[in-house]
């Protein structure tokens, strides 16, 4: 029965092997089969019908016809009957199923052992294999053992377990285990779910919530209940219809009215009547349903309300203010004043320390300690410095006015340097106006020569050289010039320098905040109206409270800064004891001169000059730290 079934499949495979040849190949003429051996390109022929590719070097020979690049190939196949020429790369042909083209050209039958391991292959009756000795080879194309008598049982199907023989096949849907027996084998496909059509064997289970439809799909089955809207949390397919306008779906599914409330903070909104929100406590709701704060004046008769901040009252008179409990009350005009009573409201503005008295500006001012040798000590403090804002007769270069600390106590020279002075230092007299006599000022001095003096005064007394004077052209009192002037630490040297701006206007002023330190300019200082145009003898007009003569004109003063004329709004929040710019090309001067109009000698006036810079009306005070 074996030997017959195996029959019929050879029968079979003759028959559809000669369908094959009959119908020829399915592939183009021109290209050879996938299993074609490629041809090699260095093959060798018998040269007869392939002409040599490469150009006739030879200038004689006639070669057009050869070389000419449109002449078309001529195709060299030979005894080939499939694949490429070797010539032009054209076929020479196609074989037949199951024949293929070897690397001659040629068709050969192309073995189809497929699982047999002797005997001739069923198509190209070629080997496919020998047996060892002591085998054969039965119609399956398996080597059997010579006279094996094969066992099988109950098996029905695979090799007999003793001669490894067939003991039968299963139907296509089966598999043989390895007990050899045929056992369905499920056809699932593509379905996750349910029993295959085949075997009735289960295909998957379905997670919960999920259904095995008739194509073995799982199915989310939607989990809605009361939800009238939106999507069921399972499956998140819809759950009934859409809402209704101006209503939305919520969280549970229900259909709820959006309130309507647009700019609305507080109230009920007109569409749903649901609360817009609600106001603080001391607010209230209007009709547009914004809050408004309600003002908590109470008592207050003036400022504004602590609550909402809005007026309470009426504004309070010209000369009264609003104190913090709302009530309009007397507005002291204290403003620089920091003791004694205000003009207005006769109310205190401070008081001044045991060691000080309060001026009739209002400012505390230190008790005149005397003068000693032609010094005097003035002492540590603050003041305003600069011009208000108001002064008519103030230049750009003193505003804004701003508070100064003088931290460190000092000696200031009561007068300005005499001739006589100079003339004992260096026994020469450099000013103009030498008879003015010698204790007239000094002048004709440049800023190199004041600070050249100090030096030598400081030398002379035991003190501290302040300045370090170098690289000088010229001799002092005739023509000094040009000279590197450094110093370090220089409020803190005992010895004699010039005073810096700020120190000068703090000694002048003394505690007085006018354009002098004395209503009447003629008392106090040598100025264009009384001064002949010459200087004056130091000491003749009035002494400011600290002792100072003739601060107020005579002569311009050398200070220690340098000129700048923003410098003030560096200090326009309060400063202590301020030193000028670092560095610039102008020295500052102050006090005014006997040729000048009396808004030249004021206490704020600053003038400025070159430190080279020698001139009549130009002359220099000198202060010390005192210890």
């Amino acid at each position: 029965m074996k030997v017959l079934k195996f029959l019929g499949a050879l029968s079979l495979m003759v028959a559809i092997s000669a369908m094959i040849s009959c119908s020829g190949s399915d592939l183009p003429p021109d290209v050879s089969p996938d299993d074609s051996p490629a041809l090699d390109d260095g093959s060798q022929d018998d040269g007869s019908d392939t002409a040599d590719p490469r150009p006739d070097l030879d200038d004689d020979a006639d070669t057009d016809t050869e070389t000419d690049s449109d002449a078309p190939c001529e195709q060299k196949c030979g005894t080939r009957v499939c694949g490429p020429d070797p010539v032009c790369k054209e076929s020479c042909g196609t074989c037949d199923a199951p024949y293929a083209c070897n690397a001659d050209g040629q068709c050969e039958c192309k073995p189809q052992c497929g699982d047999r391991l002797c005997g001739p292959d069923p198509v190209c009756e070629k080997s496919c294999g020998e047996c060892a000795p002591g085998h054969s080879c039965d119609l399956n194309g398996r080597c059997q053992k010579d006279g094996c008598e094969k066992v099988c049982g109950d098996r029905v199907c695979g090799p007999d377990p003793v001669c490894h023989q067939s003991c039968g096949s299963c139907e296509a849907h089966e598999k043989c285990n390895a007990d050899g027996q045929c056992e369905c084998v499920p056809q699932c496909g593509e379905r996750k779910c349910g029993l295959d059509p085949v075997c009735e064997a289960s295909c998957g289970d379905c997670p919960a919530h999920h259904e095995c439809n008739a194509d073995g799909q799982c199915e989310c089955q939607p989990q809605c209940g009361d939800r009238k809207c939106g999507n069921d949390p399972v499956c998140n397919q819809p759950c009934g219809g859409p809402c209704k306008a101006r209503e939305k779906c919520n969280d549970e599914g229900q259909c709820e009215c959006v309130p309507q409330c647009g700019d609305r903070k507080c109230g009920i909104e007109p569409v749903c009547n649901t609360s817009c929100g609600v106001c603080e406590a001391h607010e209230r709701c209007n009709e547009f349903g914004i809050c408004e704060c309600v003002p908590q004046c109470g008592n207050r008769e003036c400022g504004n309300d602590p609550v909402c901040n809005q007026p309470c009252g009426n504004p309070c008179k010209p000369d009264e203010r609003c104190n913090q409990d709302g009530q309009c009350e007397c507005d002291p005009k204290c403003e620089h004043r920091n003791c004694g009573f205000d003009p207005v409201c006769f109310t205190s503005c401070g008081t001044c320390t045991p060691d000080a008295t309060c001026n009739e500006n209002g400012r505390c001012v230190s008790k005149f300690l005397g003068c000693t040798d032609g010094f005097c000590l003035i002492p540590a403090g603050s003041f305003l410095m600069g011009s208000p804002g108001d002064d008519s007769a103030a230049y750009y270069d003193e505003k804004p006015i701003h508070e100064v600390t003088i931290t460190r106590s000092f000696y200031m020279k009561q007068t300005e340097v005499t001739q006589r002075e100079w003339k004992t230092m260096f026994d020469n007299n450099p000013a103009s106006y030498d008879e003015c006599g010698e204790d007239c000022p000094v002048e004709q001095v440049n800023w190199f020569e004041a600070v050249y003096y100090a030096n030598a005064l400081s030398d002379k007394e035991g003190f501290q050289k302040c300045y370090t004077i170098e690289g000088c052209t010229g001799a002092v009192g005739v023509d000094l010039n040009d000279c590197t002037v450094t110093f370090t630490n220089l409020l803190e040297c005992n010895g004699y320098r010039l005073p810096t701006e700020a120190e000068w206007e703090y000694a002048t002023r003394a505690g007085t905040s006018g354009w002098w330190y004395e209503e009447n300019i003629a008392d106090v200082g040598w100025y264009v109206g009384n001064s002949r145009y010459t200087t004056r003898p130091v000491g003749q007009r009035n002494a400011n409270a600290w002792g100072l003569y003739d601060s107020h004109g005579n002569v311009m003063e050398w200070v220690h800064d340098w000129y700048d004329h923003n410098y003030y709004s560096e200090c326009s929040g309060g400063c202590s004891d301020p030193m000028g710019p670092s560095s610039d090309t102008m020295r500052v001067l102050r006090g005014g001169a006997h040729s000048q109009n009396h808004g030249f000698l004021r206490s704020a006036a600053r003038m400025k000059a070159e430190p080279r810079n020698r001139s009549t009306i130009i002359g220099f005070r000198l202060v010390r730290t005192a210890p």
